[in-house]
C-alpha cells in the first residue's frame, strides 16, 4: 500500500477521502477527517508521529465503521516521547472492533470514547504505563499485560478478561463492570476501588467473578472498596450457598482495604504471609464483608472505632493475625453463615487478639484454637461475645477463661482443654458443650443447658434453661456440684449417672428432665408443671424424690398416659402429683424404690399393665407403702381389654401397707373418664371391689403384695368369703421382682 503524502503534499479533504476509499494507508497527516468506511492499517514497527495525531486535539480520528488494526509490537508515539500528549487515541462506534496488540509507551493516557457496544481488545505485553481510559460505554477485552491502569470512566463501560491478565490499576465510574470469567487478574500497583486515599486511584466498578476466576492483589498493590452500591466483588457462581476456593488473593506486600460498607460479598479472600486485609481508614467507620478468610497474613483495623469485618462463611481456615490488642478499642469480627452450605470459619494459630466484639450468627461455626485469639471479646471491657441461635463458637483447647457477658442462644463448644465461666459471663440462653476430654467449670451460673460428654464442675449452684436456648441439649459426661441443680424450663437430657451432683435437683414449671440411662446423685424435687422422665432401667436418682402437686414423674408421654417411670430411686418416693409406672409391651420392668413410698391425698398413681397375667410388680418398695389419693389402672398396653380372671400385680412393699386409695379408675388411656364405683366393704385381706362399667376389679392385698384381679359380677364375694379371696393371691403366681440396688 502506498503512502500518498509524497504524492499530494499537504492533503485536502477530498484527497484524503479518495485515498481512504481507495484502500490507501494515510500516515503523518495533521488534518482530522471522518472515514465512513475503509481500513487504516498501521503495520509492525510503524510510528504514529506527533504531526499525525499527537497534538491534533480530541476526536482527531473518527471511525463510523470499519476496523483499525495495529501489527505486533507497534509503537504509538508523540514526537520523541511515547504517547506523551495524546488526549484522544481513537473514537470508535458501536459497530467497530479495535485490536491493539503489544501496545508500548511510558507516559500519558490513551483514551477511547464513543457509542455503546464498541469493543477494544488489548493483547500481549502492552507496556504503556500511562494506562488506558474509556470515556464511553465500550468494553475492553484484555489478555496479557498492561503497564498502566485501565480507567472505566462511564456507566456501561467494562473490562473483560479473555485470558490471565495483569494491570497496574483499575479506575472506574459507577455502573462500570470488570468481569474475570475463569481468568486471573493481577493488580500490581497501588490503586483504590470506590474511593481515594493517599492519592490512590478510584474504582467504583462491580467486579464479577461468575466463572471462578481470581483477583490477585500483587506486591505493593492496594485495593480499596468503599461500599458504594457498585463497588462490590461477586464470588464464583454468585451464590452464597456455593463454597469456593478464595477468589481474591493478596500476595506479600499487597493490601485489600474495606472502607465504609465496602464488600467483596461471597468472594473468599486469601491473605498470604506479608499481605494485608485492612478494614477502615482514619476517621471513618467501616462495615466491610468478605466471603471467607484464608491464608497466614494480617487483618488490620484502622484507627476508627466501630469497624466491623463480616466474614460470610465458606469453609476457610485463617492462621494469621487479626487486629491488635492496643491499636483500637473497638475492632469487631462477625462470622455469618446465612445461606451458606459450608458454615465454618476457622481462626487458628494466631496469638494477638483484636480489641473488640466477636459475633457468630446465621448458623455459623467459628473455630478458634483457644479463647486467647478473641481474648478481648470474652474478658475485655470493650469486648463482648454474641453467639446466636443455631450458631457455635468452637474452642479447640488451652486454658480458657470467660468473664465478660455472653449474649445469644447458641452454643459454646469446648473440644479440649479447660474453660472457666464466671457467673457474670454465663448467659441464661447459651448451651455449653463440653466434649470428651475437656473440662468446664461454672461459678453460680445460669446457662441455657449442658451438652457433650466432658467433665463439668459447678460451685454455688447451676441453673439450666433450655427454653431460652430453643434447643433440647443432652449431656453424658460428669458433673461435680454440691450445690443445687435447677432446671428452669425446657428439656434437658442426662445420659450418664451424675454421681457428683450431690445437691438438690429441682425441676420447675415447664421444664422436663429426662434421665435416659443417666441420673443424679442427690435428691430431686419435681414442682408444679415440671416433669421428671426416667426412661431406662439404668436411670437412677441417688436420694429421695418428691413429686409436688402438679408435678409429673413418668417414662415417656404426658399426664397419666404413655410409658411409666423405670429405674431406681435410692431413697424414699413421695407423690403428691402424678406418678406413672409400667411400660407398654414390657413385662419385666419396674420402678425400684430403696425406701418408703407415699402416695398423698392429692397424688395420682397411674400403673400401666402390659400383659393379662404378668409375673412381676410395677413398683418394688423396700420400706412401707402409705396409700391415699387415686389409683389409675391403665390397660393401654394390653392386647385387647381386661379379661375375667386376669391378675395384675402392682406393688411389692417389703414392710407392708398403710391406708388405701380413695378412688379407682380403669381405662385404656389412664384418665378420669374410667371412674369406678366402690361396691364392697374392706377387710384385712382385700382393699375394695370396684365396678367399672361392665367390669369388676378386686383390689387385693396379701402380706407384701398388692394387685388387681378382674372378676365376674357373680364372683363378687359376700363378706364371709372375702378372706378366702384374699388368701387366693398366692395362687395367682404373684412373684416379687427383686429390687435393684443403686
Amino acid at each position: 500500500m502506498r503512502d500518498v503524502r509524497s504524492l499530494i503534499g499537504s492533503p485536502s479533504s477530498s484527497a484524503l477521502r479518495l485515498a481512504l476509499l481507495a484502500g490507501v494507508s494515510v500516515l503523518g497527516m495533521a488534518t482530522a477527517e471522518q472515514a465512513s468506511a475503509g481500513v487504516v492499517t498501521v503495520t509492525t514497527g510503524t510510528a504514529v508521529t506527533d504531526a499525525a495525531v499527537g497534538n491534533a486535539g480530541t476526536n482527531s480520528i473518527t471511525f463510523a465503521g470499519g476496523t483499525l488494526s495495529m501489527g505486533g509490537n507497534a509503537t504509538a508515539q508523540s514526537g520523541g516521547n511515547t504517547v506523551g500528549s495524546v488526549t484522544s487515541f481513537v473514537n470508535y462506534g458501536a459497530a467497530v472492533n479495535l485490536t491493539v496488540p503489544n501496545l508500548s509507551g511510558t507516559t500519558g493516557v490513551l483514551t477511547t470514547s464513543g457509542a455503546a457496544g464498541g469493543v477494544l481488545t488489548l493483547t500481549g505485553a502492552s507496556t504503556a504505563t500511562g494506562g488506558f481510559s474509556i470515556t464511553g460505554a465500550q468494553t475492553v477485552n484484555l489478555s496479557g499485560t498492561l503497564g498502566g491502569p485501565v480507567s472505566l470512566g462511564a456507566s456501561g463501560s467494562g473490562l473483560t478478561l479473555s485470558g490471565n491478565s495483569s494491570v497496574a490499576g483499575l479506575i472506574g465510574a459507577t455502573g462500570s463492570t470488570v468481569s474475570l470469567g475463569a481468568n486471573t487478574l493481577t493488580v500490581t500497583n497501588k490503586l483504590a476501588l470506590g474511593g481515594t486515599a493517599g492519592g490512590a486511584q478510584t474504582v467504583a466498578s462491580t467486579i464479577s467473578n461468575t466463572g471462578g476466576g481470581t483477583l490477585a492483589i500483587g506486591n505493593t498493590a492496594s485495593i480499596r472498596l468503599t461500599g458504594n452500591s457498585d463497588s462490590t466483588l461477586v464470588s464464583s457462581g454468585g451464590s452464597p450457598s456455593t463454597p469456593t476456593t478464595p477468589a481474591i488473593t493478596i500476595a506479600s506486600g499487597g493490601t485489600l482495604n474495606l472502607n465504609g460498607s465496602g464488600s467483596v460479598g461471597r468472594a473468599a479472600v486469601s491473605v498470604s504471609s506479608g499481605g494485608t486485609l485492612s478494614v477502615g481508614i482514619l476517621g471513618s467507620i467501616a462495615t466491610g464483608a468478605i466471603g471467607g478468610l484464608a491464608g497466614a497474613g494480617a487483618v488490620t483495623f484502622q484507627n476508627a472505632s466501630g469497624n466491623t469485618l463480616t466474614i460470610n462463611t465458606s469453609g476457610q481456615t485463617f492462621t494469621g493475625t487479626v487486629g491488635s490488642a492496643t491499636s483500637n478499642t473497638n475492632q469487631n469480627v462477625k462470622v455469618d453463615g446465612t445461606g451458606a452450605t459450608n458454615k465454618t470459619q476457622s481462626y487458628v494459630g494466631a496469638s494477638t487478639p483484636y480489641a473488640g466484639k466477636t459475633i457468630v450468627t446465621g448458623g455459623a461455626t467459628l473455630m478458634v484454637s483457644s479463647l486467647t485469639q478473641i481474648a478481648n471479646s470474652v474478658t475485655g471491657s470493650n469486648g463482648g461475645l454474641t453467639v446466636t441461635s443455631s450458631s457455635t463458637l468452637a474452642v479447640g483447647g488451652g486454658t480458657n477463661t470467660l468473664t465478660s457477658a455472653v449474649t445469644g442462644s447458641g452454643t459454646i463448644l469446648l473440644s479440649g482443654g479447660t474453660l472457666a465461666v464466671s457467673g457474670a459471663a454465663a448467659t441464661n440462653s447459651m448451651i455449653f458443650n463440653s466434649a470428651s476430654g475437656s473440662s468446664m467449670s461454672f461459678a453460680s451460673a445460669s446457662i441455657g443447658g449442658l451438652a457433650g460428654s466432658g467433665a463439668v464442675t459447678a460451685t454455688g449452684g447451676l441453673t439450666l434453661n433450655p427454653t431460652a436456648s430453643g434447643t433440647s441439649p443432652s449431656f453424658g459426661g460428669s458433673l461435680t456440684n454440691a450445690g443445687s441443680l435447677t432446671l428452669a424450663g425446657g428439656t434437658q437430657t442426662f445420659t450418664s449417672y451424675l454421681s457428683g451432683q450431690t445437691g438438690m435437683t429441682t425441676v420447675n414449671s415447664s421444664a422436663t428432665l429426662i434421665l435416659s440411662g443417666g441420673g443424679v446423685g442427690g435428691s430431686a424435687t419435681v414442682n408444679n408443671g415440671g416433669t421428671l422422665d426416667m426412661t431406662s432401667a439404668s436411670s437412677q436418682i441417688g436420694g429421695n424424690v418428691t413429686i409436688a402437686a402438679g408435678g409429673v414423674m413418668t417414662g415417656t408421654g404426658t399426664g397419666t398416659s404413655g410409658n411409666g417411670a423405670i429405674g431406681t430411686i435410692g431413697g424414699s418416693l413421695t407423690n403428691n402429683g402424678t406418678l406413672n409406672a409400667g411400660v407398654a409391651g414390657a413385662t419385666n420392668t419396674a420402678l425400684n424404690v430403696n425406701g418408703g413410698f407415699t402416695n398423698g391425698a392429692a397424688g395420682i398413681l397411674s400403673l400401666m399393665v402390659a400383659a393379662h397375667n404378668p409375673s412381676s410388680p410395677l413398683i418394688n418398695v423396700t420400706g412401707t407403702s402409705t396409700l391415699d389419693g387415686k389409683l389409675y389402672l391403665n390397660y393401654a398396653g394390653l392386647s385387647g381389654t381386661p379379661t375375667i380372671g386376669d391378675f395384675y400385680p402392682l406393688i411389692y412393699s417389703s414392710l407392708g401397707y398403710q391406708g388405701d386409695f380413695s378412688s379407682f379408675y380403669a381405662s385404656s388411656d389412664g384418665n378420669a373418664s374410667g371412674s369406678c364405683t366402690s361396691i364392697a366393704t374392706h377387710s384385712s385381706t382385700w382393699k375394695d371391689v370396684w365396678q367399672c362399667g361392665s367390669l369388676y376389679f378386686a383390689e387385693l392385698v396379701n402380706g407384701n403384695n398388692l394387685g388387681i384381679k378382674v372378676i365376674a359380677e357373680t364372683d363378687i364375694p359376700e363378706p364371709a368369703s372375702l378372706a378366702l379371696l384374699g388368701a387366693g393371691l398366692l395362687g395367682f403366681g404373684y412373684a416379687r421382682r427383686r429390687r435393684q440396688s443403686v
